[in-house]
């Protein structure tokens, strides 16, 4: 039986239809300069929620999930905490893709895209979207199941 999970491809634009954005905050909750640029097309958005959310402090598989006003280009945004990234904790970063891909789950996303992969260092983005496709699989081989449609997710570069 074939795993299926979100489609997960890398894009150098987004071109329409993605409903959640995700972005990746390491654990000094500062952003990149994607992500600054993110916040400033949101009205400085997710600086607000950074430093007005106390009990978020971005460690490995934190989220902090934002609905954003009708006018905006996405429904929602997903900050996911990646801890201190230069320990080289893959273990950790699948855990948070796994988080990650639980959050979509359950907001009924179905098309993502992490905004600021730049922002991180390249070793950051293969150990979560193995967390990612590792929460995504379910194993229905001995169960009747309604066929939905996968999630598609996309990473922005």
């Amino acid at each position: 039986m074939p795993i299926e999970s979100p489609s997960i491809s890398t894009v150098k634009s987004l071109k329409g239809g993605v409903d959640t954005a995700i972005i990746l905050i390491a654990a000094d909750k500062k952003l990149g300069k994607v992500a600054a640029a993110v916040d400033k097309e949101l009205g400085g958005i997710l600086t607000h929620h950074l430093t007005s959310h106390p009990k978020f402090k971005a460690d490995a598989g934190q989220t902090l999930l934002m609905t954003l006003p009708a006018k905006a280009a996405y429904l929602r945004v997903v900050l996911l905490g990646l801890g201190d990234i230069k320990k080289g904790q893959e273990f950790s970063l699948e855990t948070a893709g796994g988080k990650c891909a639980d959050v979509l789950t359950a907001n009924g996303s179905s098309k993502a895209a992490i905004l600021n992969g730049d922002d991180v260092v390249a070793a950051v983005l293969p150990a979560l979207v193995l967390g990612m496709r590792l929460a995504a699989y379910r194993f229905d081989g001995y169960k009747t199941v309604k066929k939905e449609k996968d999630a598609d997710i996309r990473l922005a570069s």
